[in-house]
């Protein structure tokens, strides 16, 4: 709960700073096994 008085829920001393990303990612395949390895997929989103 956070108490305030009206109006101040924009002055800056009420807010706190946050860093957000576009939400994009790299996600990496590949394989391993005794008779050697494959080939690496790269996805990029």
């Amino acid at each position: 709960m956070v108490w305030r008085c009206t109006g101040e829920e924009y002055k800056e001393k009420c807010m706190v700073p946050t860093v957000k990303h576009g939400g994009a990612g790299v996600l990496l395949w590949g394989c391993m096994s005794a008779a050697g390895v494959s080939y690496i997929s790269l996805m990029v989103s």
